[in-house]
């Protein structure tokens, strides 16, 4: 008499069981921590453009309303390349007035938008707009419907 040696069918249907349901519980972990990676990026380089202009503020008592041509415009002080979100002036009146200047960040993907506004050297709007943004970002819901912002520390 010849041994089996393989699997049976009930033991297939097990192991395919057990790994639908692993991945079933470590895919959403894994999109979550690739969103907030993205979120990271964001913020990183907005806090980069921030710290230029600020710069290009104190030397020159205005902000540099070109900053977002060429890679920083007359910045010294260049951002890093994003990959996720594209730099816009979407959400402000850009840096047109000297003393006030806002930028924002859009996905690429998602309607998610990370805004900056600094008045004479100082943040004075931080936050996000859009469907998406406590996938992106830890922040604090305000507002409700169309006008809901999500601000962040």
């Amino acid at each position: 008499m010849r041994k089996n040696t393989g699997f049976t069918l009930i033991e297939m249907l097990v192991v395919v069981l057990i790994l639908g349901i692993l991945t079933s519980i470590a895919l959403p972990q894994y999109q979550r921590a690739v969103k907030r990676a993205q979120g990271t990026e964001a913020r990183v380089a907005g806090k980069a453009i921030m710290d230029a202009q600020n710069v290009y503020y104190m030397e020159n008592k205005k902000y540099d309303q070109y900053f977002w041509l060429n890679n920083g415009g007359n910045l010294t002080v260049k951002f890093p390349a994003m990959k996720n979100f594209t730099l816009g002036t979407t959400h402000s009146a850009g840096c047109t007035t000297g003393t006030t200047c806002g930028f924002s960040l859009k996905h690429n993907v998602d309607n998610v938008f990370l805004v900056y506004k600094l008045v004479r050297g100082q943040l004075t709007d931080f936050y996000c707009t859009g469907n998406n943004c406590m996938d992106y970002f830890a922040c604090r819901l305000i507002g409700s419907g169309g006008s809901a912002k999500c601000e962040l520390d």
